[in-house]
């Protein structure tokens, strides 16, 4: 009686987790024209692949998850349905990303660097925002989801940091 109950209550509370991974789920569009090495850019850029394998790795564990529940009788057949589906979504995504690609046009070093600069601008930015909230994290005094939502946009600053000085390397004789 106890263990199905507490089954049922961390279903209800992965469920509430769910609910909010999907209301976070990051929407693939095709970025605009602002890649550091092209003016005529691919639809997608490196960090939208990056972000589309994360969200198809988060949909493949809750699958897992979802599919104990289910297992166990916390869960019915529709919400295991929806995992699956969400889960092919995320494929289908990643897919499309990894073979998008069009032809690059270069921009000049000068621009590149401007580029540099503003991204290392941005990740300092996200750094310091990361440790402000992780102090009132440890407080209790925001949510956790906020902490993570800083986190994330750290990583994608790093990321567009990274790619900004792979322009500038291959700009570079």
């Amino acid at each position: 009686m106890v263990t199905k109950l507490l089954l049922r209550s961390l279903g209800v509370i992965f469920l509430v987790q769910l609910s909010a991974a999907q209301a976070q789920e990051p929407q693939l569009t095709p970025s605009t024209p602002t890649h550091p090495c092209s003016v005529n850019q691919t639809p997608y850029t490196e960090a939208d692949v990056t972000n589309a394998q994360a969200n198809l790795e988060l949909w493949r564990n809750i699958l897992r998850r979802m599919q104990n529940l289910a297992e166990a009788g916390v869960i019915s057949r529709s919400q295991l349905d929806e995992a699956v589906y969400q889960e092919r979504l995320a494929r289908i995504r990643l897919e499309l990303v990894q073979n998008t690609s069009s032809p690059r046009a270069r921009i000049t070093e000068a621009e590149a660097k401007a580029q540099l600069s503003q991204a290392q601008a941005e990740l300092e930015l996200r750094r310091r925002e990361v440790q402000r909230l992780q102090v009132l994290a440890n407080e209790g005094a925001i949510s956790r989801s906020q902490l993570l939502n800083a986190v994330r946009e750290e990583q994608r600053a790093r990321a567009n940091l990274a790619r900004t000085q792979a322009c500038l390397r291959r700009l570079r004789p």
